[in-house]
Parts: structure tokens; C-alpha cells; sequence
């Protein structure tokens, strides 16, 4: 009953202090319908897969989607399913040129374009990129979507006392658009917390077997250190012997190991069709973080040798 009387409450919705307008949809958002669309000059075995999405009149102002060329919905005296909307991505792979007035087929109904609206995501980006086909909802739409200023709390009242008043068993149940959007990327957060655990971790362990090689390198070569240091050795001459052969063990590994990374994120990458570009920046700020931490390692390690009588070190010897 209550999504049977959208037109009626829609109107009072708006008027409540801090709405600025109501649409519908009637999939949940996340969700669409399979079209399969063509144009008419294709044989019937030809088709593209596309996302259907069936809107309210104002779907577009709620959303933020501008119209970039035609109609809206909200410029049609009535309701025509006939009538549909698509955005640019869908335009450009169908060739169309001229969209406005074409004629594409929605499975086997012949539909006329009215407009073009710009590029929006309103699946999850981990889906695969496809036409967008907007249709007018004749009667009903199974979710509400309000644009406000302000906080919604203090208005959630109003609006659920207006939509008993269509349904008196009526619950309201919102969610922010953000949040609903947020939930299709839960797994990419935990993830997240995953990997950076593994990173804290992985870097621990690499220090620590730095801090092990520089401290056996220093008792193994002690009787060497101690002569060095007779015939003149500065502690930095002894830093740079040690941090040297580190800092090629470093580049050496990161040759191996950074290739890999990239392979593994550009795979990643690819089940969003919406992606970033990957650069050098976070691969030499990588190395230059490892590199820094190893070297003051070497340090502060090495610290200890300015402490050793090379006179005693060698009696022991």
C-alpha cells in the first residue's frame, strides 16, 4: 500500500523542513535489472549486456547526476516506459553520436532515448563496467532516497509519521547512501587491516635479522675490527664496511621483490572498474624507509665498537 501511493506522500515529504527532495528506485541500490539492449538495425542475436535501472521522475536532482544533453523524466507530462535515459558511457558504445531521439531496443521493447546523463556508479566498482539504461517507474519503488541538509535524525520523525499515516505497521528504516555504498567494500577493509598487521610484522622480522647479522658480523670480525681501528679506522669507516653490505642486500631484494608487488597489485586492480595508477613513489619510499631503518640499526650498533680497546680485543684473541 505505502509504495502503491508514492506520488501522494511524496509531496508532503518535501515540505518537511530540511528535505530538499524524495525520489525512488525500484531495485535496492547495489541491485539492477539485466537488460539486454541493441539497436534496431542489429540482428537479434547481437546485444550488450547493461545495468537497468528504474528511477522516479526526480532520481537525477536527488542524486547529483547531472543531465548532460535532452529531457529528464521530470520534463514528461506523464509516465512512458517507452522513454529511457543513458549515460555517456553507453552513448559511446553504441555509437551514437546524436543520442537524443535515437531508438535502442530494451530486450524486445522498441524504447526512444530522451536524454543523457553523465557517468555514475551505482554499483559496486568491483562489478564489470557496463551500459547504464534508466527507466521511469510507472507506480511504485520498493526504496525511498531523500536529499537533506542538516541531520536527518532530527527530521526521521516527520517523515515516519507521514508514512504511517499510508501504513500504520509502517518502520522506518534508513541508512546513510555513503554507509550503503560503504558495505559493498567491507572486504577491501578487512583486507586492509590484514596486510597492514602483515607489514608491521614482516618489517619487524626484516629489522630483527638485520640487528642479528650486524651483531654477528661485529663478534666474528672482531679481531679485524680491532686492527682497523690500530691502523686508524674511524667509526664511520666501520659503518659504511657494514651498512654497504647491507644496504646490496636491500637492492637486491627489492629488484625481486618489487616487480612481484606490482604484477600481484595490478591484478588486484583489475576487478574494479574504477581503478588508480600506480607509480614509483611508493615503491622508493619503501626502500628508502627500509634503507634508513637498517642503516640506523648499523648505528647504533656499531656504537659499541667505539666503546672496544682494540688492545684488549686483540689479547683476547
Amino acid at each position: 500500500q505505502l509504495m502503491m501511493s508514492f506520488d501522494r506522500f511524496t509531496g508532503e515529504l518535501e515540505s518537511i523542513p530540511g528535505i530538499i527532495s524524495v525520489s525512488g528506485k525500484t531495485q535496492s541500490f547495489g541491485k539492477h535489472y539485466g537488460a539486454d539492449i541493441r539497436l534496431p538495425e542489429w540482428d537479434n542475436d547481437t546485444k550488450i549486456v547493461a545495468y537497468g535501472h528504474c528511477v522516479q521522475d526526480g532520481f537525477f536532482d536527488v542524486m547529483g547526476i547531472d543531465l548532460i544533453e535532452g529531457l529528464s523524466f521530470r520534463d514528461l507530462p506523464g509516465r512512458d516506459s517507452s522513454k529511457v535515459i543513458i549515460d555517456l558511457y553507453t552513448a559511446d558504445l553504441l555509437g551514437l553520436k546524436d543520442p537524443v531521439g535515437s531508438r535502442i531496443k530494451d530486450d524486445y521493447i522498441d524504447c526512444e532515448v530522451i536524454g543523457v546523463v553523465e557517468n555514475a556508479n551505482l554499483m559496486p566498482l568491483s562489478l564489470d563496467k557496463r551500459p547504464v539504461i534508466y527507466n521511469q517507474i510507472k507506480k511504485y519503488s520498493s526504496e525511498l532516497v531523500i536529499k537533506y541538509q542538516g541531520s536527518f535524525y532530527d527530521i526521521s520523525g516527520r517523515v515516519e509519521g507521514i508514512l504511517k499515516e499510508y501504513d500504520a505497521d509502517y518502520i522506518l528504516d534508513y541508512q546513510a547512501l555513503g554507509d550503503r555504498f560503504s558495505e559493498y567494500y567491507d572486504n577491501e577493509r578487512n583486507n586492509l587491516k590484514l596486510i597492514s598487521w602483515l607489514t608491521v610484522i614482516a618489517v619487524f622480522l626484516c629489522l630483527s635479522g638485520v640487528y642479528s647479522i650486524v651483531s654477528y658480523r661485529i663478534q666474528t670480525e672482531r679481531k679485524n675490527i680491532s686492527i682497523k681501528k690500530i691502523m686508524g679506522a674511524s667509526l664511520t669507516d666501520l659503518n659504511l664496511l657494514f651498512s654497504k653490505e647491507l644496504l646490496i642486500l636491500i637492492t637486491a631484494s627489492a629488484l625481486v621483490a618489487f616487480p612481484i608487488a606490482l604484477l600481484l597489485i595490478y591484478q588486484w586492480l583489475n576487478n574494479y572498474i574504477s581503478r588508480i595508477s600506480i607509480g614509483p613513489i611508493p615503491f622508493i619510499i619503501s626502500f628508502v624507509v627500509i634503507s634508513g631503518l637498517t642503516l640506523f640499526l648499523v648505528l647504533f650498533k656499531n656504537s659499541t665498537i667505539a666503546r672496544i680497546n682494540p688492545v684488549d680485543s686483540l689479547r683476547q684473541e
